[in-house]
């Protein structure tokens, strides 16, 4: 995947040294290429959140790229979704048994893919199937991301992160902050896998002079083309 350089940040909260938090060097020229639309809604009777970030360009290629992360409300462990558009104008999703970090290989069958949807203005509708089963999904659109052109942010905008341990996930809080002039991940939560609760809140969005050592804050999220690899496995310390 497209990278540019980086540095690491070890949080000082022991809670957080979990991770190995990337960011931008204060000197890489950054371009855009985040267009990513957060959904809420079912799949059957079952409450889900989905995103999808949707690439035009990828590794050198031209054409319609497809990646996303979801988690059931009941079981909050984010699952990564590889995904194509079709002639229709329909998504076809799939479950990636592909770990974080790892690149994807662009073979998304459609035969072999879970989900099906329908996209009209902002909701998600279609089915969802495993062997002979097949649930509706019903999804809306809670918030959108593109700074591919012009930095536009709508609505809430909150990414689960692919990584995840077996106590907690992860989910970066998006948005433009008056101090960085700029869209970033302004806070990082960290939510219990089995009830739900934030078990901690990292605010990142600092100005320069206030952030501490080399966290260069007003860059959190926005190094991995793909958006929820921006939270990856550091030092674990049982979260």
């Amino acid at each position: 995947m497209k990278r540019t350089s980086m540095s690491r940040l070890g949080f000082l909260a022991p809670l957080y040294l979990a991770l190995a938090f990337l960011f931008l060097s204060c000197n890489s020229a950054y371009t855009g290429w985040y267009q990513i639309k957060s959904y809420e809604g079912t799949i059957g009777s079952l409450p889900v959140h989905l995103s999808l970030e949707t690439f035009d360009k990828l590794n050198g290629e031209t054409d319609t790229h497809i990646v996303g992360s979801y988690y059931y409300d009941a079981h909050r462990v984010p699952l990564r979704l590889d995904g194509k558009l079709l002639r229709s104008g329909d998504i076809a999703l799939c479950k990636s048994d592909l770990r974080p970090g790892e690149p994807r290989t662009n073979q998304v069958v459609e035969s072999r893919c879970k989900f099906t949807l329908q996209v009209s203005s902002n909701n998600l509708t279609g089915s969802w199937k495993t062997g002979t089963m097949s649930f509706d999904v019903q999804l809306h659109q809670v918030g959108q991301l593109d700074n591919n052109d012009e930095e536009r942010i709508e609505g809430r905008v909150e990414i689960p992160m692919w990584y995840h341990t077996k106590k907690a996930m992860f989910v970066g809080v998006y948005g433009k902050i008056d101090i960085c002039e700029k869209i970033v991940m302004s806070e990082l939560k960290t939510v219990g896998i089995l009830d739900g609760n934030v078990l901690g809140n990292v605010p990142l969005a600092e100005p320069e002079e206030d952030a501490d050592g080399d966290a260069l804050r007003c860059e959190a999220g926005l190094l991995m083309t793909e958006i929820y690899s921006n939270v990856e496995f550091g030092d674990s310390l049982g979260v």
